[in-house]
């Protein structure tokens, strides 16, 4: 190690010491070995990107990682839109506002864990819409005719409607309701984390861990009821369910009692949280789908059912 380096390091060691900021102790620790992210004014910009990202989107650093990958993508580019940031993918334009968003990009539309191919068209129901990015990569695509979406945090479903306004060729595939479904209908208030808009939760168990906590007042129906309404209202029209709603999966599946699951409906795609999965697979099993269930922890895995 040369004599400049060494002495680069120790300086870097020591902003991390004194950092006031959380993002200026992220910033010492990612330029820890070599200055891997360039400051000019009010504005940063990544070593070997060209893209020079307005400083207030400092936060995109807490997902480091995804946000190289993203700028290293060659069918993939941020841009500002007025002073608002954009990831642009192929003819798709999604607003970012936090950093979760970034892991969202790449986990929806690069590793495309939801590229489920039917051999025909099919609907989808997009239960957990989130900020609307799986509901436009579904509406995307020519083999799916509708999507169903449902978001019941109301600023989440306000982020969501911006998205699709922002891609109005196919904005109209996607009807949406800001209502979640699960147990029985009802009304119910719960916290929302504005910064983590993937982790909110209608279900009572949460490990939200973040200083925007609120608490917010939202809608419930009946999920049986509202899905078995949607398949009868397009009784030629095959669905497939992807449900990523932070727990509340469980109380969907209980919705349905021992009532049998639609032979419309050909497939799921279920991201489980916190509980064991065992009462999905045993509902899927009985209703004749074929269930792969994986998963990295007891906390949270991936099903893809089919029949």
């Amino acid at each position: 190690m040369s004599i400049s380096n060494f002495i680069y390091r120790q300086k870097q060691k020591i902003k991390y010491h004194f950092a006031i900021t959380d993002h200026e102790r992220l910033v010492a620790e990612i330029n820890r070995n070599d200055r891997l992210i360039e400051f000019r004014e009010n504005s940063f910009k990544l070593k070997e990107a060209e893209f020079i990202f307005p400083i207030e989107y400092l936060f995109l650093l807490e997902r480091y990682d995804d946000l190289v990958f993203l700028l290293s993508q060659s069918n993939g580019s941020f841009q500002l839109i007025g002073n608002q940031l954009v990831f642009k993918f192929n003819n798709l334009k999604l607003f970012i506002k936090t950093s979760e968003e970034l892991f969202i990009i790449k986990e929806v539309f690069y590793k495309q864990i939801y590229n489920i191919n039917l051999g025909s068209t099919f609907n989808i129901i997009d239960v957990g819409m989130n900020v609307g990015f799986t509901s436009l990569y579904f509406a995307n695509r020519d083999d799916v005719q509708k999507v169903y979406s449902y978001e019941p945090f109301k600023t989440t479903f306000k982020d969501a409607q911006e998205n699709f306004e922002l891609n109005k060729e196919i904005e109209e595939k996607i009807e949406r309701k800001n209502i979640g479904l699960g147990l029985d209908s009802k009304v119910i208030k719960v916290n929302y984390s504005n910064n983590l808009k993937g982790k909110n939760t209608t279900s009572n168990v949460t490990n939200l861990q973040s200083e925007s906590l609120d608490c917010a007042t939202i809608e419930l129906v009946k999920a049986s009821d509202e899905i078995n309404a949607l398949v009868s209202s397009n009784r030629n029209q095959l669905f497939v369910i992807k449900l990523d709603c932070e727990g509340a999966e469980f109380d969907i599946f209980k919705s349905f009692g021992d009532q049998n699951i639609s032979e419309k409906i050909v497939a799921f795609m279920i991201e489980w949280h916190r509980n064991k999965p065992q009462l999905l697979i045993e509902k899927l099993i009985h209703n004749n789908f074929k269930v792969h269930c994986t998963t990295d922890s007891k906390e949270i895995g991936f099903i893809v059912a089919v029949r």
